[in-house]
């Protein structure tokens, strides 16, 4: 019912489909473009607690690492990536499970865009792994793989799926009782908006901005009042993003969970993060105010966090690890208020 509402019919997915093929169609890389500052506040606030909670040293070791446990606990070689887009980080992931010893194993890349699996199949060839990164093309709201799965991962993909719950239910169903879904994505609000008491603290700030800060990149104006936009309107950006979470949670058991965000990233985004220059003291001291600030307000419940750092199966395998009292359950925003 929730899908149906939302897509008003086979027309209206067609559209959006033609819409997310086309956002992508002259894009090399769909990764690069958030900022200094924005690097600078991941490096020195959230990597530490992220590779403590997950038990990983990046990114890419935390998909390798926990594809190997899924392999481990599973017995099958095969992996998939939903929503791969040019293929750059499964390649590297699939390089760093080399470097950790794994063997004779495949990783396919599903997505949907044509343009974006031919760009994976030269990444692929160019870095000498084409031989474990392999291409799949098809819609991963609906793609079942036809064999048992190790593991499953998904970067920063689940925030364009329409239809979570069959996506879910179908990677539960692969992976078995011990395989691996892995993920990092948005938890936020639907159209990476956001919930009217963040919005609240996130308005109060803005005012204290001086104009040049407010000045967003990609829409090319300068903002007077923050702009809450809505990104859903066109492709499936942030189309369920709220629901991911909750979905997620009828389906799999955690393993590793570490949620964060909700105030900071709304002024260091790709719109406005160019704005504040990580050589300046001036701005990095306003960035780490706004992070304590976050923190502060996700421990007091007041807001919810807005991204996640997740490892889960089907069935509880090991002790769950989370960051202070962060539990998925505790993440979870309540929409109807």
């Amino acid at each position: 019912m929730i899908l149906s509402r939302l897509m008003q019919g086979k027309d209206d997915y067609a559209k959006r489909i033609q819409e997310q093929i086309n956002q992508y169609k002259n894009v090399d890389n769909m990764h690069a473009a958030l900022s200094d500052m924005h690097e600078y506040w991941k490096r020195k606030h959230l990597v530490p607690v992220w590779q403590k909670v997950c038990e990983s040293t990046n990114v890419y070791d935390f998909y390798a690492r926990n594809f190997i446990r899924g392999m481990e606990e599973t017995g099958s070689r095969t992996m998939a990536s939903l929503g791969s887009g040019d293929g750059r980080l499964e390649i590297e992931v699939a390089k760093r499970m080399k470097t950790l010893g794994a063997k004779d194993f495949v990783l396919q890349c599903v997505e949907l865009s044509e343009h974006q699996t031919g760009r994976g199949d030269k990444h692929a060839k160019e870095a000498g792994v084409s031989d474990v990164v392999q291409q799949v093309l098809g819609d991963f709201n609906s793609w079942k793989s036809p064999v048992p799965l190790a593991g499953v991962m998904a970067n920063h993909a689940l925030h364009h799926v329409a239809d979570l719950e069959t996506m879910f239910s179908n990677a539960r169903e692969v992976l078995g009782l011990n395989g691996k879904f892995i993920t990092i994505d948005v938890i936020g609000r639907n159209g990476h908006m956001r919930w009217p008491e963040t919005l609240d603290i996130v308005e109060s700030i803005w005012n204290f901005l001086p104009m040049d800060k407010r000045y967003h990149n990609i829409f090319k104006k300068t903002c007077k009042d923050y702009l809450n936009h809505d990104c859903s309107t066109q492709g499936f950006e942030g189309i369920r993003a709220q629901d991911i979470l909750p979905v997620m949670m009828q389906n799999f058991e955690f393993e590793y969970f570490f949620a964060y965000g909700g105030l900071t990233e709304a002024f260091i985004n790709r719109g406005y993060g160019v704005n504040f220059d990580d050589k300046k003291e001036e701005d990095k001291a306003f960035v780490d105010f706004l992070h304590k600030l976050n923190e502060l307000l996700i421990d007091l419940g007041h807001i919810k966090p807005t991204v996640m750092f997740a490892c889960a199966s089907p069935q509880r395998t090991r002790e769950l690890r989370v960051f202070k009292k962060r539990t998925p359950e505790f993440c979870v925003r309540d929409t109807s208020a």
